[in-house]
This record gives structure tokens, sequence and C-alpha cells, in this order.
């Protein structure tokens, strides 16, 4: 069965701590294919680090192409010796739900593109091919209209979908571009690991109606201007990503 890809056009507004608007920003895409890249990792496997250089050196090779990369840290491997700051059960939980889907396989590092493919993320010949594959499918555009707000530690997003997307998922995630931590036990003691796009806060949810609003929280202590906004649609049946847009704050 041929598969229909959507692939957003995006006019994003920007509005910071609750100064003036600042200017739209329009930005159309093109009609090839997208990849979205999502690792599940932890600071306490050992088997981790090289899907993280990988993922920064992917990011790297597709510059200006639409190939997004994002890095969930799961807490089930913070029982064994470090506690890894940037895990979450929740990332956890979303990573189970993924497995429904791929033979109800957990394990780390887990690389998934495009919510369709599911393979050990330090496999760079796996990773390219499911990219490469992705970037040929041929996508048409619909246009998405968010607006940015920033109050009280509280990231809000106002959006406006096109009526085909009503009924799917929207999952946000709020990134933090690079972190390095120096690991003091567990497998990695010793180590220090450099990280990129780290998803500090997410959301995930049925788009019920074609417009709505989402709050996402800010950790403490993280300046806003390094942080950026990955939002994309999943189908709701299988989490097939079939949207995605970049959003910077």
């Amino acid at each position: 069965m041929k598969h229909l890809w959507l692939l957003t056009s995006l006019i994003t507004w920007a509005v910071v701590n609750g100064g003036p608007e600042k200017a739209a920003q329009k930005r159309m895409v093109s009609d090839t294919g997208f990849a979205v890249v999502e690792l599940f990792t932890s600071e306490g496997c050992s088997s981790c680090p090289a899907a993280e250089k990988l993922l920064k050196e992917v990011h790297q090779e597709y510059q200006g192409r639409p190939v997004y990369v994002l890095a969930f840290h799961v807490d089930y491997w913070n029982k064994l010796g470090w506690t890894d700051k940037f895990s979450s059960a929740e990332f956890t939980r979303r990573q189970y739900q993924y497995s429904a889907f791929f033979m109800g396989q957990i394990y780390t590092p887990q690389a998934i593109v495009n919510g369709r493919e599911s393979f050990v993320g330090s496999d760079g010949e796996k990773i390219h091919g499911a990219i490469n594959t992705a970037l040929k499918r041929k996508v048409k555009l619909q246009q998405t209209q968010y607006k940015i707000g920033i109050k009280d530690r509280h990231l809000l997003l106002d959006y406006t979908l096109d009526q085909t997307y009503q009924g799917n998922l929207i999952s946000v995630a709020l990134l933090q571009g690079q972190e390095s931590v120096q690991i003091a036990a567990g497998e990695n003691k010793g180590k220090l690991l450099e990280h990129l796009n780290v998803v500090r806060s997410f959301y995930s949810a049925p788009a019920l109606d074609p417009s709505g609003s989402i709050s996402l929280d800010i950790p403490e202590g993280l300046d806003p201007k390094g942080l950026h906004l990955l939002v994309y649609l999943q189908n709701q049946k299988n989490f097939n990503v079939i949207s995605v847009s970049e959003l910077s704050l």
C-alpha cells in the first residue's frame, strides 16, 4: 500500500517573557521527505556513548536537510550506580509505547526513525539507510501555524493545524542543544559524555481539534535562549510520523 507523507510549511511567532511580539518567521519546506530520529539512551549505559556520538555525526552530516534528531534519556538505568539527571519515567513510558509496534523490544541505545523503523542506535549503516529512505519519500505540503510564548518558566504553544491532521497525535519536545556531563559512577565512570538535543520536557496527546494550546515546563536553571522545539504529528494507530516542524524560541 502506498503511504501518503505530509510535511508542514509553517509560520512561527515568538513572544519571550511577555515582551513585544517578534516579526513573523516564514519558512516554506520542500516536497522531499524528512526523518525524525528518536534515540532512547542513558548515561548509565556503556553502549550508549557510541550511539550519541553517531547521533551528533548524523546531525552534522545532514545539516540543511530535513533530518531532526532528539535524545530521550530513560530512567531504568538509574538503579545501577549512576543517576542520569536528564532521565524521566515519562521518557521510559514513551519507549514502552513504541515497543508495542516493535515486538515488545526495550533496550538502550534504541533508535527509531519516523516511528517506522527500530534498531540499535549505534548501527551507522542502519541509521543512514533509514534516513536516506525517508528523505526519498515524496510528501504533500500543508500549512501549520504556531505561536510561542514564555511566561513564569512555562513555554506556551498555540497551534492551528490543517484539518487533515485532526485526531493524530501532536508530539512536542523541548530540546536542549548541547550539554557535557562528567560521569562519576556506573558503567561510564570517568567518561565525559557529550549530549545533543536532549529532551527536557515532552508532550504527546491526540489533537482533537484543529487548533489548541500546549504548555511545557522549562526546567529550572535552563536559559530559554539555548532551547528549541520540535513539533511532530504521528498517526495515532501506529505512531508513524506524518509531519514535523522545528521552531526556535
